[in-house]
């Protein structure tokens, strides 16, 4: 073997590290001993193996099974380049198979080759580091190329890692301890985002919306995040029903702590409404802090823990001055409230299944919100400092073929006593129940299931057509004394869905269900009428 083989470095799709384990030494017997001195023909015999190997019993026995020569050094010999052509065939380069002569007849030994030492060089040091972190495991692990190359391949899954090239080089003069030299360049990383524009805008402010994301990692420190958030409702006319925006910033305070901050402003106009209702709006801000911590994290799952403080305030308006129209808001038209939230994170993939989502409780502080407004939502039967919750929400895709998949959604809240606004449970597109409008109902407890069937029957260079049969169906609760409200909704229906590079462009029918008891004007909408849009564009 060369002082030093090429190591090819291409990207690949992320796949976990897998490192072939370790059998226990095979105790092999000769299946039969020679009974004549040596030099006389033993063409029917296999030496034993001293040593570890890849291989069982059953797979020795036919690697070995015609190497059988007329002496018992000639086929010792000849097994011993059998078995060395074998492993270097598999992976596993610099495993070496010597002869033993004694004690007589002989046998062969297995000497597994390993990777000994790590060096990996890199401009950003950083990175540098948490490539060698993430390598760690390869050092006195058996040298197996596919395993290798899996593991390269789950490194190029990291932000900013760009071209890798390397060699493996001899330690000293031991073949069978490997030095693996890696060289990462960095590569930027961009600003990503999408923009859509679709038909199912949020009841009073319009049937139609444009949304527009932004992500920029490493913007200010590696591994930090930024993320923008814009979002415009309107109506036919046009006439502009409502402007979100919201912005977010993660910042690494070491390697498994995360501090995450971002606030909000929206502002919403019910342009829908006639008459005096015209005139009516309502004005938010928001704010969150939230810290998490990595509890587990591999190539193919995580596990996280975070805990968040949030604090909003509603302001509602008539012909632009304050009216009472905010529930705990009182005659002066406004209500501040806040909350803690913490929970676990997690998701994780195999070779079919991809899956996420989270589990959570919600605790109300009374602190937020001024005497006059903790009274005012007494008198609803709300206690801000007692208000409590659970929930979680959990998504599952599972690749059922090539072309075909399954998406699942499910989301559940339960809340112990009544929760201020900002603590409920909302029903619409905006959690995924296609062809409804963004929050069409809310409660304080509530549930939501959702799957869809995505079939591509055409597939070709940057561009597919797919057909999504959905359904998806929720309710929600809420508990004042003795009045209990209760409702349903749901849709169904079927769309195609055409990409074309960055762009893709969905279009469908749906039928919503369960909203005899929600009229309102949207149902007078297109998306209400069972026509369903959206275009996207990926950057």
């Amino acid at each position: 073997m060369p002082d030093r083989t090429p190591l090819e470095s291409r990207p690949q799709p992320s796949q976990p590290i897998i490192l072939q384990e370790k059998q226990q030494p095979l105790e092999n017997d000769p299946k039969e001993p020679p009974s004549k001195p040596l030099g006389i023909p033993v063409s029917n015999w296999q030496p034993p193996i001293k040593g570890t190997t890849p291989y069982s019993p059953e797979q020795l026995t036919q690697i070995l099974g015609s190497c059988g020569r007329p002496t018992v050094a000639s086929t010792l010999t000849t097994c011993a380049a059998t078995l060395t052509a074998r492993l270097v065939r598999d992976g596993y380069v610099n495993s070496r198979v010597f002869t033993l002569t004694e004690p007589s007849p002989g046998a062969l030994e297995v000497v597994e080759g390993r990777i000994a030492e790590l060096r990996i060089k890199s401009t950003d040091l950083g990175l540098q580091q948490e490539i060698k972190q993430r390598l760690n495991s390869l050092i006195n692990s058996v040298l197996h190329l596919p395993s290798l190359e899996k593991a390269l391949v789950n490194v190029r899954t990291i932000p900013g890692v760009g071209q890798i090239s390397g060699n493996l080089g001899r330690l000293g003069s031991d073949a069978t301890q490997a030095v693996l030299n890696l060289t990462i360049d960095v590569t930027p990383s961009p600003w990503m985002g999408e923009a859509s524009i679709r038909n199912d805008g949020n009841a009073g402010t319009g049937a139609y919306r444009s949304v527009a994301t932004v992500v920029k990692n490493s913007l200010l420190k590696r591994n930090d995040t930024f993320l923008a958030y814009l979002e415009l409702n309107g109506d036919a006319d046009p006439e502009l029903g409502a402007a979100i925006t919201s912005i977010s910033y993660s910042w690494p305070l070491s390697e498994s702590w995360l501090l995450t901050g971002s606030m909000g402003w929206s502002r919403r106009w019910m342009v829908e409404a006639q008459d005096v209702g015209h005139e009516i709006s309502f004005r938010q801000f928001q704010g969150m802090a939230q810290i998490e911590k990595t509890l587990h994290q591999s190539s193919n799952q995580f596990w996280s823990a975070f805990a968040s403080i949030s604090s909003s305030r509603n302001d509602a308006y008539l012909a632009g001055y304050s009216a009472p129209l905010v529930l705990g808001g009182g005659l002066d038209g406004w209500l501040r409230s806040g909350y803690l939230k913490a929970g676990i994170n997690f998701g994780g993939n195999t070779n079919s299944l991809a899956w996420g989502g989270n589990i959570y409780g919600l605790q109300g502080i009374a602190g937020f919100s001024t005497e006059s407004q903790l009274k005012e939502l007494a008198w609803y039967g709300i206690d801000s400092g007692e208000a409590k919750a659970i929930g979680g929400l959990a998504n599952l895709t599972w690749r059922i073929k090539p072309n075909v998949s399954l998406n699942l959604r499910g989301a559940y809240q339960w809340a112990f006593n009544k929760l201020p606004s900002d603590m409920g449970f909302s029903i619409g597109s905006d959690l995924g129940l296609i062809g409804l409008p963004g929050t069409l109902i809310s409660g304080d407890s509530g549930w939501l299931a959702k799957s869809e069937l995505v079939v591509t029957p055409w597939l070709k260079n940057n561009q597919a057509f797919q057909i999504v049969p959905f359904f998806g169906i929720g309710g929600v609760h809420t508990d004042f004394s003795e009045l209990i409200i209760e409702d349903t909704v749901g849709s169904a229906g079927i769309l195609g869905r055409y990409i074309n590079g960055a762009w893709s462009m969905e279009l469908g029918w749906v039928d919503s269900f369960e909203t005899n008891d929600n009229p309102g004007l949207w149902q007078d909408w297109v998306v209400g009428n069972g026509l369903y849009a959206n275009l996207k564009y990926h950057f």
